[in-house]
């Protein structure tokens, strides 16, 4: 509204009845308790017109001031009698506001026009004005920025231990904002931003401030340091001083990044006293106390994108199982020690964490196979969107190969569940573990033959391991069989073989190349097909022009649309045609197909063919 306001002081008069008019309509549309700037522009509108009002005028004004302010809302009347502290609070300070975007807007009106009621009412509001100290001014714009340490870097880079001290003394409140022109300075969550940098690199010597820090000092101090001795190579002897230091704070709210800071010195040889650390937080830490992925986090969309894995590593007990996989991989002797906690956490009542713990149950396969499945299977007894997380199927492909009957009905169940990603993944690795189990054909088969995401999940393998199956020839059928699926997402993902057989001998596969040209699976592939061909060792000729009508006829015209992948897929083209001509400088009928394939790409208008004439003509 302030664009109103700054030609009106001179002619006033001749803008008033404007002016007013463009009140009334603002104020029935939009109210004006809406916005501090709004309102004030407002009122120096007011006071700009108020020497030129007479009594019709603010007649007319008045009743919108009067009638229409912010009110005293009936929730906030009947929490006043006091549930909490914060209702009580609230209800406080909505009394010290009220009225006083009445007081700023009718206090503007010439006081000698108002009604008695009006003249009545901006009495009250003056006197809780003065009260109050209610002072009118203009609000503050609205600022943004980044919120920065309060210390600069080159400060906080020189300074020493005594400093530091002084500095966690006096920063304590993670709230703090000072508002400069250029910035905004923080407080003590910014300042330890500072003090992780700082221990990252002088790990021992922020270890040792550490444990000289004051007990009342904000626990973003303590934090910071945690996080910056990850892989900090620390004496073991100090960082069992720190850890304890840490995880002895009140409410031990540490243990998120203490468990990663303890895996992170695991090929030092860990006291016992360290594995125990993280066998608490493994176990008894109550973080996570809910399903955080589960909750909407704004704009229609979960928290860490409704994945509990992403959910797990992000909380106390998940970051102790990914610990505990961490330090199981290193050394049997961390095997030996976390076992019987292994035990106790495939019970843990969240999912977001028990994905965690399937990493550990991976790492535990290195030692004992059958403890470690049969934990895993434990693990696995709860809903559906455990089996859905790409821990789990990371186990099942250690394991589906070489033990099948064990996972068998776990993979079952994958593939009835309701969880499409569930499905998926099953079909992966009852497909996979086919390739060389034959016990687990009927399972693929059943995969192969269900619906899109099942078949999508086996062309998936087929395609990765169309050179290095056990069974070839049963991986080779299989797949060829997904070139002609209805889906279109599954003849994507079987025209993927083209993708694994770059810098290889395509001769192994020829069958199968020269089926899939023929099938609609190649429309959705070509680009890689060419891809393939070209950098293949010993793509033949036939193989080439095969492809290249195959395409010309399926594109048309769409080859010379930039807008369409076909003409990406031209050029490709366009430059195997040339390599092949040079390639056959002593071959004069393959040079001669090579132009009539050329010939026909130009036909089609196809991207890339233009610039290749004239290397044709050199």
């Amino acid at each position: 509204m302030g664009f109103c306001c700054a030609p009106l002081p001179s002619k006033a008069g001749a803008w008033k009845s404007f002016a007013i008019d463009y009140l009334a309509e603002t104020w029935s549309r939009w109210g004006f308790w809406y916005d501090d700037q709004a309102r004030w522009d407002c009122r120096c509108l007011l006071q700009i017109l108020a020497p030129f009002l007479d009594e019709a005028d603010v007649a007319r004004l008045e009743p919108w001031l009067l009638n229409h302010f912010e009110r005293w809302r009936p929730s906030c009347a009947e929490k006043s009698v006091g549930e909490t502290d914060y209702i009580r609070q609230r209800v406080r300070r909505f009394w010290r506001r009220h009225g006083r975007e009445q007081f700023e807007l009718l206090g503007a009106l010439p006081s000698n026009k108002l009604s008695p009621v009006g003249r009545r009412r901006i009495g009250e509001l003056s006197r809780k004005a003065s009260s109050l100290g209610w002072q009118l001014e203009r609000p503050l714009s609205i600022r943004g920025g980044t919120v920065v340490s309060p210390l600069p870097e080159q400060t906080t880079a020189r300074m020493t231990d005594a400093q530091w001290l002084s500095a966690v003394r006096k920063y304590v409140n993670d709230q703090e904002r000072v508002w400069l022109k250029d910035r905004i300075l923080g407080g003590a969550g910014e300042l330890a931003q500072d003090l992780k940098s700082q221990t990252k690199a002088q790990p021992e010597r922020f270890a040792r401030l550490m444990l000289a820090l004051p007990d009342e000092a904000n626990e973003h101090y303590f934090e910071a340091i945690v996080m910056g001795l990850q892989d900090g190579g620390l004496p073991l002897n100090l960082l069992e001083r720190v850890i304890e230091r840490a995880h002895n704070r009140p409410g031990r709210p540490h243990g998120r990044w203490l468990n990663r800071a303890i895996a992170s010195h695991g090929g030092q040889g860990l006291s016992t006293a360290l594995l125990d650390v993280v066998a608490w937080y493994a176990t008894e830490d109550p973080d996570p106390a809910e399903e955080l992925w589960r909750k909407e986090a704004g704009e229609n969309r979960p928290y860490y994108g409704g994945d509990p894995y992403m959910h797990g590593i992000n909380t106390a007990r998940g970051s102790a199982a990914m610990a505990i996989a961490d330090l199981i991989a290193l050394e049997q002797d961390y095997w030996e020690h976390f076992a019987p906690v292994l035990e106790r956490m495939v019970a843990d009542p969240s999912i977001a964490v028990r994905t965690c713990i399937a990493r550990a149950c991976t790492q535990a396969l290195r030692y004992d196979r059958p403890k470690a499945i049969a934990q895993f299977l434990k693990l696995c007894a709860a809903e559906d969107a455990l089996v859905a997380t790409h821990p789990v199927e990371e186990f099942l492909y250690y394991t589906a190969g070489t033990e099948f009957g064990q996972v068998q009905p776990l993979l079952e169940r994958m593939l009835a569940s309701p969880i499409a990603n569930a499905r998926r993944a099953a079909a992966r690795q009852a497909t996979l573990a086919a390739l060389s189990e034959e016990a687990a054909r009927p399972l693929a088969e059943a995969a192969i033959n269900d619906e899109p995401e099942t078949r999508r999940g086996a062309a998936e393998i087929l395609s990765r391991n169309i050179l290095a199956a056990p069974d070839r020839a049963y991986c080779e059928a299989s797949l060829r069989r997904f070139f002609d699926d209805s889906d279109h997402e599954v003849r994507r993902a079987a025209g993927d073989w083209t993708r694994y057989i770059k810098d290889q001998r395509i001769d192994p596969v020829l069958p199968v190349a020269e089926a899939f040209v023929e099938s609609p699976a190649f429309a959705e592939s070509a680009e890689t097909f060419f891809r393939a061909i070209e950098e293949a060792v010993d793509a033949p000729p036939s193989l080439l022009f095969r492809a290249g009508y195959r395409f010309i006829d399926l594109a048309g015209s769409a080859s010379a649309d930039l807008r369409e992948s076909s003409a990406f897929t031209a050029k490709s083209l366009s430059n195997l045609i040339l390599r092949a001509y040079r390639q056959a400088e002593k071959d004069p009928n393959l040079r001669r197909q090579c132009l009539d394939l050329f010939d026909r790409l130009l036909e089609a208008g196809g991207y890339g063919a233009d610039e290749a004439i004239e290397e044709f003509s050199r």
